[in-house]
């Protein structure tokens, strides 16, 4: 392989691994706040599907909408211009992350009875978060009991930051 085939290649896995990374940020973000907003929601509003359906959709789109914007702004203002092909693909990733997360999010929230769908909505928030992080830890080399432990330690964190936000109200 020649020196410019391997600074080809060292190039299209940081594209790629920019926007595993983007998408891996975008889904544990969306899911810790979603998991606070939802431990905020009042009791009357855990009643139906519709309002925590909307929380989670209206939650999704506002944070994704508001992040792509910020980013392609922060180019313009920085690079002078908007973003190129590839941080456009980073966004796409980020946007994808978001729809899956909602989604996983809503399906039990609609298809099982009221109470059975929200604690499962929570337990697939808790899922993500903790699933990224243990792949995370392995991804970075620590061992299996490693990983555990690290995975244990940002769930603490995570759940530090939904009692915080759900004791201020957001």
């Amino acid at each position: 392989m020649t020196g410019q085939q391997a600074n080809l290649q060292r190039q299209a896995s940081r594209r790629t691994g920019g926007a595993l990374r983007d998408a891996v940020t975008m889904a544990l973000y969306l899911a810790i706040v979603l998991y606070a907003a939802l431990v905020a929601l009042p009791d009357q509003d855990r009643l139906e599907p519709l309002p925590t359906t909307g929380l989670v959709w209206g939650t999704a789109i506002g944070l994704t909408l508001a992040h792509q914007f910020a980013f392609s702004l922060s180019a313009l203002m920085v690079v002078g211009q908007w973003p190129d092909a590839d941080e456009r693909q980073r966004l796409g990733a980020q946007g994808l992350a978001a729809f899956v997360v909602a989604a996983l999010v809503t399906l039990p929230v609609v298809f099982l009875d009221t109470e059975s769908g929200y604690e499962a909505a929570e337990t697939m928030l808790a899922a993500i978060i903790g699933v990224a992080a243990y792949a995370s830890a392995r991804r970075s080399g620590a061992a299996p009991a490693r990983a555990l432990l690290l995975t244990g330690i940002l769930i603490v964190i995570a759940g530090g930051i939904i009692v915080f936000k759900a004791a201020v109200g957001h």
